[in-house]
């Protein structure tokens, strides 16, 4: 949970069009070179909790099917 004390938003005159191509396939390639429930595991395993050590959400899907 975070304590919020300000959220900010442009107006969007200068913001410019930009269109969506496509997805970027990096995080599918490489998770598909592990396609093991063990490295799955690991994964969630190692984030349950932040780089500062604050406890992660709960994840609310499954893990990713081998």
């Amino acid at each position: 949970m975070v304590d919020v004390e300000r959220i900010a938003d442009a107006c969007g005159y200068a913001v410019p069009y930009y269109e969506l191509v496509n997805e970027r396939p990096v995080l599918d390639a490489y998770h598909s070179k592990h396609p093991d429930e063990k490295y799955a595991q690991q994964i969630a395993t190692r984030n349950r909790h932040s780089i500062d050590g604050l406890p992660a959400l709960e994840p609310d899907s499954p893990l990713p099917p081998p």
